[in-house]
C-alpha cells in the first residue's frame, strides 16, 4: 500500500473527529440508497486505462497519468492540475475566457483541503453567505451542481466539459473487496479528471475496486444525491456520499431561503449508519484529501546558465581591476590602501608675505 503524504497523515487523521461524521450511539438508518448502486458497474484494471481525454483538459487520462493541464477556455491558461500536488500559489482574475471572469480564483492549499459534510463548506477564502452562485474559485475548479436552486449551484450546471476544469461532472462506486457481500456502497464525485485520479488512488491505497465512471446529470435522480454526502472536499467541488445515508439536514427543503440567512447547523446531521467498516472509511476519506488533483503553484524562477555565466565573469573582471590597482601602489612603494587614492589638485593652505616682499605659498 502506497504511504500517504505525511501531512495528510499526521495532520488530518488525527483531527478526524472534527472534520468528520463519526457514528453516534443509535446511529442512522437506511436513507435513499440502494445496493444495486446504480449504472456504474464493477470493473476489471482495463477499464482505467481505458478512460480517454477529457474536455476542458489539455492531456490524456488513464490510470498512469495523474496530471493534466487545464484549457484556455476556463480562464486560466498554462496552468495545470496534479495528484497529491500541495496547491498554493497567489490568487488571480479570471480572463475574459471564462464563463466566470472577473472573479478571484486559485491560491488553495492541500491543507485547507476539507470541508464538511455541508454544500459550500471548506473555502479558504471569499465563503461570504449560505449560497456559492457567485463565490471565488480558491482552486480553479467548480462546485458540483446538486440540483436546481441547490444552493446556487445550479450556476455551475450549463456547462458542458469543454469548458469545466477537468471536464464533465463525473461519480464512481467506491467498494472494498467484501463487496457484494456487504451494503457499505461510497460514491466519489467531482469533474471527471479528478474522480479519475482519486479513483486510481483508493484502488492503490485501500484495495478498493476498480469501477467504470458515470456522467452525472443533477436533473435526474442520480447518485450521489445531497442528502447521501458525508464529506466536501477542495470547496464543495468534490464529494463523498454513502448510497445507505440519509442525512435530511442536507436535502433541498431545508436550504436556506436567502443568501443572508444561515444554514442548518453542522450539530443537525443525520448520524452516519451502525456497523460501519471505519478502517475502510478513514481510508477512503484521508486517500480522497491527499490525491485529489489540486493546480499546481507557480515554478519557482532559476536564473539561467548564461545569467550565472554572465554573473561569474563580472566578478572575475571585479577582481581582476581591483587587483591591478593595488599592484599599481605597491610598484610606487605604497602598502597603505589610502596611498591608492586619486591625488586631486593642490590646495593654497596658507599665503604669507616676508620682509623682502617674497610671497611664501603653502600647499596641501
Amino acid at each position: 500500500m502506497s504511504s500517504l503524504p505525511s501531512l495528510i497523515r499526521s495532520e488530518h487523521v488525527a483531527n478526524l473527529g472534527q472534520q468528520w461524521l463519526f457514528p453516534r450511539k443509535g446511529g442512522g438508518g437506511g436513507g435513499h440508497g440502494s445496493s444495486s448502486g446504480g449504472k456504474a458497474s464493477s470493473g476489471g484494471s482495463k477499464s482505467s486505462s481505458s478512460s480517454s481525454k477529457a474536455p476542458g483538459s489539455t492531456s490524456s487520462s488513464s490510470s498512469k497519468s495523474s496530471s493534466f493541464g487545464l484549457s484556455s477556455s476556463i480562464g486560466a491558461s498554462g496552468k495545470s492540475a496534479t495528484a497529491y500536488s500541495a496547491g498554493g500559489g497567489k490568487p488571480f482574475t479570471l480572463s475574459s475566457a471564462s464563463p466566470f471572469s472577473g472573479r478571484q480564483a486559485g491560491g488553495g492549499t492541500r491543507t485547507q483541503i476539507y470541508g464538511t459534510w455541508q454544500y459550500g463548506s471548506g473555502y479558504p477564502y471569499g465563503s461570504t453567505g449560505s449560497y456559492v452562485d457567485n463565490r471565488p474559485l480558491p482552486y480553479i475548479f467548480w462546485p458540483v451542481p446538486m440540483g436546481s436552486d441547490y444552493y446556487g449551484s445550479d450556476v455551475y450546471a450549463k456547462y458542458n466539459g469543454t469548458v469545466r476544469p477537468g471536464g464533465n461532472v463525473t461519480s464512481a462506486i467506491v467498494t472494498g473487496n467484501g463487496f457484494p457481500n456487504t451494503t457499505e456502497i461510497y460514491r466519489i464525485i467531482g469533474d471527471q479528471l479528478s474522480v479519475r485520479a482519486v479513483l486510481d488512488a483508493l484502488v492503490t491505497n485501500c484495495t478498493a475496486k476498480n469501477t467504470t465512471l458515470e456522467l452525472f446529470n443533477p436533473e435526474v435522480y442520480a447518485y450521489p444525491q445531497p442528502e447521501q454526502i458525508i464529506q466536501w472536499y477542495r470547496a464543495s467541488t468534490f464529494g463523498l456520499g454513502l448510497d445507505s445515508y440519509n442525512n435530511t439536514a442536507a436535502l433541498a427543503s431545508n436550504i436556506p431561503s436567502s443568501n443572508h440567512t444561515n444554514p442548518p447547523a453542522l450539530s443537525s446531521a443525520t448520524p452516519l449508519p451502525s456497523g460501519l467498516n471505519m478502517t475502510f472509511l478513514t481510508c477512503i476519506n484521508t486517500t480522497i484529501a491527499a490525491s485529489v488533483p489540486l493546480v499546481d503553484p507557480p515554478a519557482k524562477k532559476h536564473l539561467s546558465q548564461l545569467a550565472i555565466f554572465g554573473i561569474i565573469n563580472a566578478a572575475v573582471f571585479v577582481v581582476v581591476i581591483l587587483g591591478v590597482c593595488l599592484a599599481g601602489c605597491v610598484s610606487r612603494g605604497c602598502h597603505h590602501p589610502s596611498c591608492c587614492r586619486r591625488r586631486g589638485p593642490k590646495t593654497l593652505k596658507s599665503k604669507e608675505t616676508n620682509i623682502r616682499g617674497h610671497v611664501k605659498e603653502e600647499y596641501v
